[in-house]
């Protein structure tokens, strides 16, 4: 409010006001009133001012009801809430208690095959002598005895084991300490199989052509199987990091794989899909045919 004093004797005026709003008189001093405090949209607001010479009171002014047509915003509520994590990786601690499987796998891939995952290892452990090396995914139906169907194996000097026999690609390490995406393939008419690392081609072979895997078997992550589902080794257990693992029952070709490794969808074939994406409990998840995994001794990690 503004207001303009006089006084005869040129005394000193001071004003009191009295701000109304909806009639109701609030407890406020001053010439200004605040709508954050006192009042919203549609209230009607007037003020009575009263002069004061050190002496008397003058006589009472009240102003013209001004109806409030705006109400200061309101700063939004903000809160912040802690969601998954979009990225999750299993751990394994490279002991023979530290796996997942599943068992009965019904419509493996047996004429052609490609096997994507990420992984991180700082295990460098080469070959024990008279076996092979780590395992990080191994198939087995039991078909070879203690040899697998297939399998792939070794950080250190990547193989491929198939129709019960071993084959190197030929000094291959995944041991970076960081995240590696690993892309294998096999297909039964030409023998012909391909490793692929960060989307690169690394190695080629041509091994057990004419052969055919068989369904039924056991599919397990972090062991090497020497029967159907167990009998694992200490000097064959996967010690580090697995996630985003792929089953595809086609051959991936280096555009696919350069796409996969850029995390494309690239409409392949997927028979197994396990995302990670549930981050907690003793389940592994296969989105695709529901060979969901059993986790036993593997730690649920959001490194990724």
């Amino acid at each position: 409010a503004t207001v303009s004093t006089s006084d005869l004797e040129d005394d000193a005026v001071t004003i009191t006001y009295a701000w109304y709003v909806n009639g109701e008189v609030r407890d406020a001093a001053g010439n200004s009133l605040s709508g954050v405090a006192h009042f919203d949209k549609g209230d009607e607001v007037h003020v009575v001012v009263t002069p004061n010479d050190g002496t008397e009171d003058g006589a009472s002014v009240t102003s013209d009801t001004l109806t409030v047509s705006n109400t200061p915003p309101e700063a939004p509520a903000v809160t912040i809430v802690e969601s998954a994590s979009d990225c999750n990786s299993l751990y394994f601690s490279g002991s023979t208690g530290s796996y997942a499987k599943v068992s009965d796998v019904s419509g493996f891939p047996s004429d052609q095959i490609s096997v994507e995952y990420w992984m991180w290892t700082d295990d460098d452990r080469s070959d024990p002598p008279g076996m092979q090396g780590a395992g990080v995914i191994d198939y087995h139906s039991g078909r070879h005895g203690r040899d697998n169907d297939f399998t792939i194996q070794d950080n250190n000097n990547l193989l491929l084991g198939i129709a019960g026999e071993w084959y190197h690609y030929g000094g291959i390490s995944t041991v970076d300490a960081d995240w590696t995406h690993v892309v294998v393939t096999w297909d039964r008419t030409t023998g012909e199989t391909v490793a692929y690392k960060n989307g690169s081609e690394a190695g080629r072979m041509t091994v057990a052509s004419g052969y055919s895997i068989d369904s039924g078997g056991s599919l397990v992550l972090g062991q090497d199987q020497d029967v159907d589902g167990g009998d694992f080794q200490p000097e064959q257990a996967y010690e580090g990091y697995l996630t985003k693992i792929r089953i595809y029952d086609e051959v991936l070709n280096a555009s696919d794989v350069l796409g996969r490794y850029g995390h494309a969808d690239i409409g392949a074939s997927v028979v197994a899909d396990y995302t990670f994406e549930d981050g907690t409990g003793s389940t592994l998840r296969d989105d695709i045919s529901g060979w969901n995994m059993s986790i036993t001794g593997a730690e649920w990690s959001e490194d990724c």
